[in-house]
């Protein structure tokens, strides 16, 4: 007899598996929290080298 033949035994191995699949989630949550603060970081740097080469609305 199969070890998921039980509807308690399904139900655990669902539930073991949706655990799973959330803390990837919440991992992955982290890299591209982390990647989009890094992304904003190196924006706003380059937006202040831009800025010294401006030339106004004048020119």
């Amino acid at each position: 007899m199969s070890r998921l033949s039980t509807p308690s035994a399904a139900r655990s191995s669902a539930i073991s598996e949706l655990d799973s699949v959330a803390q990837q989630n919440a991992a992955l949550d982290e890299e591209w929290t982390a990647s989009a603060v890094s992304l904003r970081q190196v924006a706003m740097e380059q937006t202040r080298n831009v800025e010294a080469f401006s030339l106004g609305r004048d020119a």
